[in-house]
């Protein structure tokens, strides 16, 4: 049977997570619930491949804009007093996503069979976001479904819209990056060659860029070095996979994104204005203070994050404040603290942490136009200076052959 690591909330509200073997998610989720835990997540223990199958696109979680889109779906279907098994057959033909398709399908069956909705979600593991199951069931105990399932897809929107500016903000560099590599690939092993047995027939002696240039491409096409490099690389890659991979090493790896200059700075942000939006949104639909955090910290997407969250939670079990316990750490910032300070005085908390997360957004977008619009000059001049270190290594010899007669 395979082996799943989740994270849950027990009757106490405390954290805990582990691993367990079970035949599938819904199982294992089942099994917690009976046990009286909350199922914040649930993930298959992967391999290599399954892993980089994820990196390319190919994830085991459905994609956060199928899911916006149903869910606003699925608002309008009950606002308009369509049955729920009705909405979700409905909802299951739309051909949005087939896995999604199939997980709909599943959770008509469960809540056909007296299942309620929110333990059907749950029974789907790490299929959807972790305040998705909350949501659903401060709907079901508040009667206002429809509501909820509304706020949580204007909520995916500016998830959505956060992730796609990431994504358009790395489209310009990844591409100059992969073509300038393609560039000195097809350089090297079919232009280069042609120049250095023509500069090796010379009876003069070369230029240093010149002799840089033989020794770089003669090394790249040796099989004796290349193979070796490879497979070291490729080892090396692995292993430390493995470490980060590892409770310990994804908290180094962690810290080393938020430590990076100016990127950490917006990985940080955009942990803030995710934990400020899914708190807000939380503890607006009625979903108790203690849950609400220890699903804000697993959304926030940084275990170095997620970890302050859970001293907080521990600290306000004592009886303190949200604000008093941000005043002790070092990771939040001041402007995210006064805000919530002010949402407790006011005691419009949910209104003011939708502020915060609106605000970090703003500050994220900002940051990522400056970032681009700082890298476009730097690669041009990096381009500039690999394109110039060739054509001095090229026809400088050349020059010097000319000069002869």
């Amino acid at each position: 049977m395979p082996t799943f690591q989740y994270e849950a909330v027990d009757k106490r509200g405390q954290a805990v997570s582990g691993s367990e073997t079970a035949k599938s998610v819904p199982v294992l989720a089942d099994k917690l619930r009976r046990a009286g835990f909350t199922v914040i997540d649930i993930r298959e223990e992967r391999s290599l491949i399954a892993n980089a199958l994820d990196r390319l696109g190919f994830s085991e979680r459905l994609p956060l804009a199928a899911i916006m889109i149903m869910m606003r779906q699925f608002a309008t279907l009950i606002k308009a007093s369509v049955p729920l098994t009705t909405a979700l057959d409905v909802l299951s033909r739309q051909g949005l996503n087939r896995k999604m398709d199939r997980a709909l399908h599943q959770i008509q069956k469960d809540v056909r069979v007296g299942k309620s909705l929110s333990n059907a979600f749950e029974s789907c593991g790490s299929l959807f976001p972790a305040l998705t199951v909350p949501l659903i069931r401060a709907g079901e105990i508040s009667g206002q479904l429809d509501e909820m399932l509304e706020r949580y897809a204007s909520h995916l929107e500016k998830e959505v819209a956060l992730v796609r500016s990431w994504r358009q903000a790395s489209v310009y560099p990844a591409t100059i990056f992969i073509v300038s590599c393609l560039l000195v690939l097809g350089l090297v092993t079919h232009i280069f060659p042609i120049f250095i047995s023509m500069f090796k027939g010379l009876d003069v002696e070369l230029p240093v860029a010149t002799r840089a240039l033989i020794t770089i491409t003669e090394t790249s096409r040796n099989p004796i070095v290349v193979i070796p490099a490879v497979l070291a690389l490729l080892v090396g890659s692995y292993l430390l996979y493995l470490h980060f991979r590892s409770p310990v090493g994804r908290r180094q790896w962690d810290s080393l994104r938020l430590e990076v200059p100016y990127l950490g700075v917006m990985a940080k942000k955009v942990a803030f204005a995710r934990i400020a939006r899914t708190l807000g949104l939380l503890l607006s639909s009625g979903v108790p203070y203690v849950t609400s955090l220890e699903v804000a910290g697993t959304i926030a997407g940084n275990s170095v994050v997620k970890d302050a969250l859970d001293r907080i939670v521990q600290e306000m079990k004592g009886g303190a404040r949200f604000s008093e316990r941000l005043h002790n750490s070092d990771l939040f910032p001041r402007v995210f603290v006064q805000m919530v300070e002010a949402g407790e005085e006011s005691g419009d908390l949910p209104a003011q942490l939708a502020r915060v997360g609106d605000f970090f957004e703003d500050e994220v977008l900002l940051a990522l136009a400056t970032f681009t619009s700082l890298l476009e000059p730097v690669m041009i001049v990096v381009m500039g200076a690999v394109v110039f270190f060739i054509l001095v290594a090229v026809f400088q010899p050349v020059y010097q052959l000319m000069s002869l007669f």
